[in-house]
């Protein structure tokens, strides 16, 4: 009997590519965004969603998942790559140098959060060469005002989503 060969993801998924992932959490845009990153090894294996989740009353914990299916994931708002590597050993390190403990905010930030967090990881992964960007802060910037263009098309489900190179992306 014939085995039926994997489908593909979505072809606008670039082999390597490193995305924020941004996540509404209600149906108003004033409750903000979840932020989230994956890193997409390629189209039959998938890739690797990166975030913690949690309070600062409770504890942060880090998650890293092995998924396919990142399009399909609960309020996503959309993916915004960000950057490119082959090497997932540099996107694990990066994620596991910035600590989430909730008493331990980010150098720069009042506040340990998904966005303080990553925006941290971010920083890492710049300076390594894979986030292609000026700064950090330009990515924020960019983020939060697609985020708002992009919050009612999340909020109605519709699809697919949106899958986006940062205006800073080069690689």
């Amino acid at each position: 009997m014939p085995t039926k060969a994997p489908t593909i993801i979505d072809p606008r998924l670039m082999d390597g590519g490193f995305y924020l992932v941004l996540f509404i959490r209600s149906d108003t845009l004033e409750a903000g965004f979840h932020w989230a990153a994956y890193h997409h090894i390629d189209q039959i294996k998938g890739g690797v969603k990166h975030h913690i989740k949690g309070s600062n009353e409770n504890g942060w914990m880090y998650e890293a998942m092995q998924t396919r299916g990142i399009l399909k994931e609960f309020l996503l708002l959309g993916l915004m790559r960000i950057g490119r590597t082959p090497d997932a050993a540099i996107i694990e390190n990066a994620m596991k140098s910035v600590s989430y403990i909730s008493d331990q905010v980010p150098e720069g930030y009042d506040d340990l959060n998904c966005r303080t967090w990553l925006l941290a990881v971010f920083e890492q992964l710049r300076k390594a060469g894979v986030v292609s960007a000026v700064g950090v802060d330009e990515i924020e910037k960019e983020a939060l005002k697609w985020g708002e263009e992009e919050f009612e098309g999340a909020n109605m489900a519709r699809i697919p989503r949106p899958i986006i190179d940062s205006k800073d992306c080069r690689a």
